[in-house]
């Protein structure tokens, strides 16, 4: 098996069944609260309900078997997005141009 890349917190083996070994960062990279969206029922370890935003979450994942790995964009209530590194660069791009548009007060 080839080394993990090394942004992988995960301490693999060669023991490792293949199908386990999943390359992953020490934690997700964001989970970002979507303010502007229909809040989402949720209910709390208590058991009592609250209203919470959707979170926009950003995690990155490398198969052992995969050549390069997936980012990937979920929300819970959503279905999710598997996108390459040159899609999320794209993105990336595009969202600070619309964030630095939308913040110009001129």
């Amino acid at each position: 098996m080839r080394p993990c890349p090394p942004w992988c917190a995960v301490k693999h083996t060669d023991t490792d069944f293949a199908e386990d070994r999943i390359h992953r960062p020490d934690q997700e990279f964001a989970a970002v609260p979507l303010t502007t969206n229909d809040p989402i029922h949720c209910q709390r370890p208590d058991g009592s309900w609250c209203f919470e935003p959707p979170l926009l979450r950003v995690d990155l994942v490398q198969h052992t078997r995969e050549t390069t790995p997936r980012i990937l964009l979920s929300e819970t209530n959503s279905a999710g997005y598997t996108i390459t590194a040159t899609e999320a660069l794209t993105i990336g791009q595009a969202l600070v141009k619309a964030g630095q548009l939308a913040n110009k007060t001129t």
